[in-house]
């Protein structure tokens, strides 16, 4: 089980929770200014900030310290994905630009003029050259990092994305919908797989196990849904406000959730209970 996570706060300090004893251990204090997204590798090692002073820090999980201070055009980051080898970071902010920063040198590659609207969700394919993104506004759109082409937007013309992961088998991308959906799509044709429909309200947040057997989703509804492969799914109550961020543990085997009424709680899917 993962023994460490980290949660934003509005006050610009970003606090590290140690899941075993359900207590903090440390503050990540370096933004000036609410703290709007957050993102931690694949290895578990480094969390990146975004924040609205425009600036993404990323910082080494067990020790707390800052390795990296990354500088955008400005505009608050909102939105942060590191890629699958930890060498790009790419963050997308207020202003609907999407930025990629070198995390090694820490240098910012490029700077797509990506949205019309504030970037709500971002994600690496585990290919680890395409990313997608989305404002809530505008059909999903697709990026080649690597060639930092504009590679067009999705053939399913959803334009209420407010979450979205990718499969780890690279199959399908999940969105997250404003009217309370979750749209599987293939990732191969960008065929719109059958959607899930359990929410009552927006879907703010999507997260998958690394095996890609069990999709969490969180919701204004103030709800976790856990939606298995078999097509069962959960449902898990608890929290007063909107959920608006979950995570799996490495193994699997733990959900946490974020929500508005200023908690974290801890889950485990086989019982159900936080």
């Amino acid at each position: 089980m993962a023994k460490r996570w980290s949660v934003a706060t509005k006050r610009g300090i970003s606090i590290l929770w140690n899941l075993a004893k359900g207590k903090p251990f440390g503050t990540l204090d370096h933004h000036q200014g609410a703290v709007y997204s957050m993102a931690v590798a694949t290895d578990g090692q480094l969390v990146a900030s975004g924040g609205a002073d425009g600036l993404v820090n990323v910082w080494h999980l067990r020790t707390g310290s800052l390795t990296r201070s990354l500088k955008g055009t400005g505009a608050g980051i909102v939105a942060i994905a590191f890629s699958p080898n930890r060498r790009i970071i790419v963050g997308g902010d207020q202003d609907g630009r999407i930025h990629l920063w070198d995390l090694q040198q820490g240098t910012l590659l490029h700077t797509f003029a990506a949205h019309r609207a504030a970037v709500r969700a971002i994600a690496f394919n585990p290919n680890g050259l395409t990313i997608a993104s989305s404002d809530a506004a505008s059909p999903v759109k697709i990026w080649n990092i690597a060639k930092k082409q504009y590679l067009g937007v999705m053939p399913e013309p959803i334009q209420d994305v407010l979450a979205l992961t990718f499969s780890p088998n690279r199959r399908d991308i999940v969105l997250g919908r404003a009217n309370g959906l979750i749209q599987p799509l293939n990732a191969d044709n960008m065929q719109a797989i059958q959607s899930l429909e359990g929410h009552h309200q927006a879907v703010n947040a999507l997260a998958l196990t690394p095996n890609g057997q069990l999709l969490a989703s969180g919701s204004d509804d103030c709800t976790i849904r856990l939606w298995s492969t078999d097509g069962s799914d959960t449902c898990l109550k608890g929290h007063s406000a909107s959920v608006t961020t979950v995570a799996f543990s490495p193994e699997g085997t733990l959900v946490v959730s974020g929500s508005g009424d200023r908690t974290i709680r801890l889950w485990q899917p086989e019982d159900n209970l936080p």
